[in-house]
């Protein structure tokens, strides 16, 4: 009888244990997204509408590892080059939009100078296993800047962000003025093009993050712009999450006093994002030295990890999981 016990309680404690492990296999991970517009960030020293010399990228290099954040999501950047000026290529890999580059337009109130490519992308952590997926061309209505979109943790809980940069000039009009204001009329097409987007994904039962300069204010009440994406149709999947909501002040500079950089969840990708871990990183220098006209914005999302049941087989030079390029 004394052993009939024994290897009972043995067995038991072996399947206690196995247990255990399981749950530790697949502990909840928590990745933290942002947002960050670099404005004009360019890949050679003295170029383009916000000429930088070494220094400058030096203090955006210390703000982006004060961000701390495992994926990135940036905008007004010429290149892959430009990209790694800020984000450490040894830490994260970067997808940029393939728009075209166009002959470039004289820099607003500055003679002589020239705009560089405006490029939307993402900083993505090398650990963080993703899958490329195509360039959200349809947003580039009339010669705009096109989205970029990736699907992290695409094997066991997949989230597909996409970056975007809507076109600037209508932050809070009423978008009627469509007619008589042709940044409206653009931002309207937007608009529709982008809510097409995230109905679809809906639709699927997809789980999203939209987020970038989104040029409006959605957080002054009764937006129109929001009004209309965040419509609950299809289903509740597209009831949005507006985690910057309550935030109306920046505090980050004086050209944009009210927040139109902003993260938005799907209903169910909503229920991921950890309470109080809204973040606006602040800027210690004075407005005129200030980095950037945009300041980072992270929230921490917890999902499934991942990482030991990704079954990709290819690896990069630094064995880090290889990510498929496109889909």
């Amino acid at each position: 009888m004394i052993r009939h016990i024994v290897e009972f309680a043995r067995v038991a404690v072996f399947v206690l244990a196995s247990a255990l492990c399981v749950v530790a296999g697949v502990q909840a991970a928590t990745i933290k997204i942002a947002t960050w517009n670099l404005e004009h960030l360019a890949e050679r020293d003295g170029a383009g509408c916000r000429p930088r010399v070494e220094n400058d990228y030096e203090t955006l290099r210390r703000y982006a590892r004060n961000l701390q954040a495992d994926v990135i999501a940036f905008q007004e950047v010429e290149s892959v080059a430009a990209a790694h000026r800020v984000f450490d290529p040894i830490v994260y890999r970067i997808e940029i939009s393939e728009r075209p580059y166009m002959p470039s337009d004289e820099c607003r109130n500055r003679t002589g100078r020239f705009l560089t490519a405006q490029r939307v992308g993402l900083a993505v952590r090398k650990h963080i296993p993703y899958t490329r997926l195509r360039d959200f061309q349809e947003l580039g209505v009339s010669g705009t800047r096109w989205g970029v979109q990736i699907r992290v943790y695409p094997r066991t809980t997949p989230v597909t962000l996409l970056s975007i940069h809507l076109k600037s000039g209508c932050f809070s009009e009423p978008l009627n003025a469509a007619a008589l204001d042709p940044n409206c009329a653009i931002l309207v097409e937007q608009q529709s093009i982008l809510e097409q987007w995230i109905d679809r994904n809906a639709a699927r039962g997809k789980r999203f993050i939209v987020l970038g300069d989104f040029n409006r204010r959605l957080n002054v009440a009764g937006d129109e712009f929001w009004r209309e994406i965040d419509d609950s149709e299809p289903n509740l999947a597209a009831d949005l999450e507006r985690v910057t909501a309550g935030h109306l002040a920046t505090a980050c500079h004086p050209k944009y006093p009210e927040l139109i950089d902003h993260i938005v969840l799907d209903r169910w990708t909503d229920l991921m994002a950890r309470e109080n871990t809204l973040r606006i990183l602040r800027y210690a220098e004075p407005w005129e030295r200030r980095p950037s006209d945009h300041c980072p914005i992270s929230i921490d999302i917890v999902l499934n990890d991942g990482l030991h049941r990704w079954r990709e087989r290819r690896h990069d030079s630094a064995g880090y999981p290889a990510r498929i390029h496109y889909e």
